[in-house]
């Protein structure tokens, strides 16, 4: 059954309700759940490879990024990490970060997602994300400064390390700044530049 999205206005109100390929046809704003997955300690933001039969196959995106459902609130939403990644967080234990528009138009397609946007730090945690292989192909870690580089366009690619799916698999892959969303690279820049700044233990406060 395909999902039923609430569709929004401006100040997100809701103005109606839309299947999710006629929004994603016609630029109905929707609302989206996004969580950033990161190590403070050794300085790693994790990105997903989105699976062959999604939208943007094989692109780099969030870690984690599912619609809000109608009906939902952006708690019961949360419910994406453990869908996709295979851990459960606590929706207090997560930290916000704002808000982020996403905007997409091709022959097929005109998608307009409002994503709330949240980080969650695994130091420390007794926790292993583990890609569905249902929702992605793999997990991508990437430094913050080897990211910050490669979407600067300042180095041409890297070798990362990527966790496989299905099962714990590893191994490495080549990342260059075409492996990155074209419409979403202002936004990855954005978020390193906030979880590097809550990694040295400065900005309490939302920064995108």
């Amino acid at each position: 059954m395909e999902e039923i999205l609430d569709i929004v206005d401006s100040s997100l109100n809701i103005t109606g309700r839309m299947e999710r390929s006629t929004a994603h046809r016609t630029c109905a704003p929707h609302r989206t759940f996004h969580c950033w997955i990161y190590d403070s300690m050794e300085k790693i933001i994790i990105f997903q490879m989105r699976g062959k039969n999604q939208d943007f196959p094989l692109m780099l995106d969030v870690t984690v990024g599912g619609h809000i459902i109608s009906g939902e609130t952006v708690e019961m939403a949360s419910r994406e990490i453990y869908e996709e990644i295979g851990i459960r967080i606590p929706f207090p234990d997560l930290r916000y970060m704002g808000r982020n528009t996403f905007t997409f138009m091709d022959n097929e397609k005109c998608i307009l997602e409002i994503a709330e946007v949240h980080s969650y730090d695994i130091h420390g945690k007794n926790v292993i994300p583990k890609p569905d292989p249902r929702e992605l192909l793999g997990l991508v870690s990437i430094p913050f400064e080897t990211a910050a580089l490669l979407l600067d366009g300042f180095i041409k690619e890297a070798e990362c390390s990527i966790q496989l799916s299905p099962g714990d698999t590893s191994g490495l892959v080549a990342v260059s700044m075409d492996s990155f969303i074209q419409e979403s690279r202002g936004y990855f820049s954005a978020a390193i530049n906030a979880l590097r700044s809550f990694s040295a233990g400065y900005a309490s406060e939302p920064r995108l």
